[in-house]
């Protein structure tokens, strides 16, 4: 979904929601995310909310926001969002990336596709921030085995989101994913999800600096 230049909500958007609603849906995703050519000053963070609370009035089924991690001050964004009346947070949404041919000269589409280690940057904002916020969380983008499905559960997600290993893998990777995560449990005597859901987030962690940390400074430097 989208805003427009001048910060209002999209007419139809709480038609179309209405709509998917009306037609039998049991919730909706929506995926907010600002033109990057809008260099006109906003306050993007209010906009959003802005967007969320039109759709929250026109519908009554449950309401998920998927984000990108491109806002000023991240963590505050998340929570602010989460204290709408919101139903869960997916984190992050990937988009979609140009390249350039160097051969031709042409602008082509970049990978489509996650990676296996984009996994790590909604597993640290989970971590951070899963005990702060109002809603339920979603970990999205660089799922590809049941080993990250566990790493974002440890954090503290309450489900995860895999759509590139599925397109890559076929849908039977379903399965497999499944049977990792089933052997893992079994291995660490483990019989519920309930068990191990956020035993490595923020609060938990012995060393809870380790998610706070930006630079490699400390790491190069061999600096615990």
């Amino acid at each position: 979904m989208f805003s427009n230049s001048n910060g209002g909500v999209q007419p139809s958007l709480s038609m179309a929601c209405c709509k998917i609603q009306d037609a039998g849906a049991d919730a909706l995703e929506l995926n907010i995310f600002l033109n990057p050519m809008d260099i006109i000053k906003q306050d993007y963070e209010k906009i959003a909310i802005k967007i969320i609370k039109k759709v929250l009035k026109a519908v009554s089924i449950p309401i998920s926001i998927k984000l990108s991690d491109c806002y000023t001050n991240l963590s505050r964004t998340i929570i602010e969002i989460s204290n709408t009346g919101i139903a869960g947070l997916v984190l992050f949404n990937k988009f979609y990336s140009p390249d350039i041919d160097i051969y031709n000269l042409n602008i082509v589409s970049g990978r489509m596709h996650s990676c296996e280690n984009e996994y790590v940057k909604p597993l640290r904002w989970i971590a951070l921030l899963a005990e702060n916020v109002k809603c339920s969380l979603a970990a999205s983008t660089g799922i590809h085995n049941g080993n990250t499905v566990v790493k974002q559960i440890l954090a503290g997600a309450d489900a995860v989101q895999v759509v590139s290993a599925l397109y890559l893998n076929g849908k039977n990777h379903i399965a497999q994913m499944l049977g990792e995560i089933e052997k893992w449990m079994f291995e660490k005597g483990i019989f519920s999800v309930e068990q191990f859901k956020g035993k490595a987030g923020y609060r938990n962690n012995t060393n809870p600096a380790v998610y706070e940390r930006i630079q490699f400074m400390k790491h190069y430097g061999r600096i615990v």
